[in-house]
């Protein structure tokens, strides 16, 4: 009798943990590249691992990487934030919803944001575009001491670390070369002549959803202002951005940058 009651708890352990284990499984595919927009019923198998445990707090979370409404999506995060006890994907949250913030120009916001990870999560994998989009929405909305201040800090606090460095005039590359740890990939949309017409063309990225910075470049002894999307851990991700730059705007020049 004890043997059938003990094989009845089993299954119901499996059971209720099942559709948590298919979300999580659906998350990992998203973040992977191994599902994307243009596979075939990719959002009825989505829709149908929700369904199974629409309760789930991590069902949010996979809503909101899905989603292709920013304003929807945001929503999503900040509502899963709020509500998501273990925290097990809370890190790339924030920094989704710092990057939202700061491709709609809202810097002050972003940089609330960013600041969370290398204050709560120092081990997290995205440490240095954290500390970087943090320093930019400082420079970029006036805060300079307070920049100063982080700068400082953060070196201190995480000196393995290669993030960049801040000059008179805004953020400049770090000087040390970066270990294949600290490697990340940047889309390079174009290098222009003026910074009037990289702002034009960030501006329209940045309406459709792509998170742009300016950086000043020289090319032979010339300086241009290099328009480039992102701080990303993989070339993986940055292919995907690529194809996403091609899809939705027909944007088939643009390149993978190392930082």
């Amino acid at each position: 009798m004890n043997k059938i009651i003990q094989n009845i708890i089993i299954i119901i352990i499996i059971s209720i943990c099942l559709p948590k284990d298919e979300i999580d499984t659906m998350i990992e595919k998203v973040l992977d590249g191994k599902i994307t927009t243009t596979d075939n019923n990719f959002y009825q198998n989505i829709n149908e691992v929700i369904n199974k445990d629409s309760t789930n707090i991590n069902a949010l979370f996979l809503k909101g990487i899905i989603e292709e409404n920013g304003e929807n999506a945001l929503s999503l995060f900040q509502s899963y934030y709020e509500r998501n006890k273990d925290k097990k994907y809370n890190e790339l949250t924030i920094k989704k919803i710092g990057d939202f913030n700061y491709s709609k120009g809202l810097y002050i916001q972003a940089a609330e944001w960013y600041k969370k990870i290398p204050d709560n999560y120092p081990k997290s994998s995205y440490l240095k575009s954290s500390i970087n989009y943090y320093l930019n929405s400082l420079l970029v909305s006036g805060n300079f001491k307070e920049a100063e201040i982080a700068i400082k800090k953060y070196k201190k606090k995480f000196p393995q670390v290669n993030f960049n460095d801040i000059t008179d005039h805004g953020i400049k590359e770090s000087k040390n070369k970066p270990n294949k740890s600290n490697l990340t990939y940047s889309v390079l949309v174009g290098n222009y002549e003026t910074y009037k017409a990289a702002l034009n063309y960030k501006k329209h990225l940045s309406n459709e959803g792509f998170l742009c910075r300016i950086e000043d470049v020289t090319i032979n002894g010339e300086k241009y202002y290099s328009l480039k999307i992102g701080y990303y851990k993989s070339d993986k991700t940055a292919q995907n951005i690529l194809k996403r730059l091609k899809s939705r705007l027909g944007i088939t020049n643009a390149v993978i940058v190392s930082n």
